[in-house]
């Protein structure tokens, strides 16, 4: 090796001196980045927190009843699975909406099978209705004046015995 000059030697040392400055830049940029990644880390679990309590409550529990003797809940069965979203199939059908997995609740028994769903596409509304006591939209009533002994009653024409919200005092056949 030849022997350099003062000046070769100095020339080395600032180069030297210059590697380590850019060494140095580049370890602070790599800190200060790995940083930014941690802060975005915990950012985003944040958020997915904020989201998770947010659609709680946003998406409150179904309020499908409309009468007293309704049933509280929809039983199904999941169909399929797509993208995060539930298909449900029901007694009667397979519903229409597709559901998210806070909007649905699993059971330990199993009440519906996927082989006694039939292959119709029905609304939330009609597979409560088919489901309820009363037809799903209140109590039926007849209002009869004639003692329900023809088939003008309601009642009987559906098949239901008389209640006590059909008529005030007057005599019933049909109880």
């Amino acid at each position: 090796m030849s022997q350099g000059t003062w000046k070769d030697v100095s020339f080395e040392e600032e180069e030297y001196g210059a590697v380590l400055e850019e060494e140095d830049q580049l370890n602070r940029l790599h800190f200060q980045r790995e940083q930014e990644r941690e802060g975005a880390r915990k950012q985003q679990k944040r958020q997915a927190e904020q989201m998770l309590q947010e659609s709680a409550k946003r998406f409150k529990a179904w309020k499908i009843r409309d009468a007293k003797t309704d049933p509280r809940n929809l039983l199904g069965v999941v169909m399929e699975e797509e993208d995060g979203f539930y298909r449900i199939g029901t007694d009667d059908g397979i519903l229409s909406q597709q559901y998210s997995r806070n909007q649905i609740e699993p059971s330990s028994s199993q009440f519906v099978s996927k082989e006694n769903v039939p292959d119709k596409e029905i609304s939330l509304r009609t597979a409560v209705g088919a489901d309820s006591l009363s037809g799903g939209q209140g109590h039926k009533h007849c209002n009869c004046l004639q003692g329900c002994k023809t088939g003008k009653c309601n009642c009987r024409s559906l098949g239901r015995l008389c209640n006590s919200r059909c008529h005030n005092s007057t005599s019933c056949k049909n109880k």
